[in-house]
């Protein structure tokens, strides 16, 4: 399984390198957690877990879903379980 890194993304985000080590130990798709779609760190460990989870592997793939959270995310959708569930109802990647 592939594992993306910050390269592989094609939008602006904030880099926090404080921020790195502390996401990468989030357990996903809880609602507890919200995904700071600003935050690079947050948005590639979330795009990865998802791929992981649907057992994705192509890169477009991960572009399609990082344009799918950018542009198209409803702003009520902010809860890592929440996230997944639009992503699931209302993408075939």
């Amino acid at each position: 399984m592939s594992i993306f890194n910050e390269t592989d993304l094609k939008y602006s985000y904030n880099w926090n390198p404080s921020k790195k080590e502390i996401v990468s130990k989030k357990i996903q798709f809880h609602d507890t957690y919200e995904l700071n779609v600003d935050d690079g760190y947050e948005v590639l460990h979330y795009i990865n877990s998802y791929m992981r989870l649907k057992n994705y592997a192509m890169l477009c793939t991960f572009q399609k879903i990082e344009k799918a959270i950018k542009e198209e995310l409803p702003k009520t959708k902010t809860g890592h379980c929440k996230i997944k569930r639009w992503l699931s109802e209302n993408y075939f990647f």
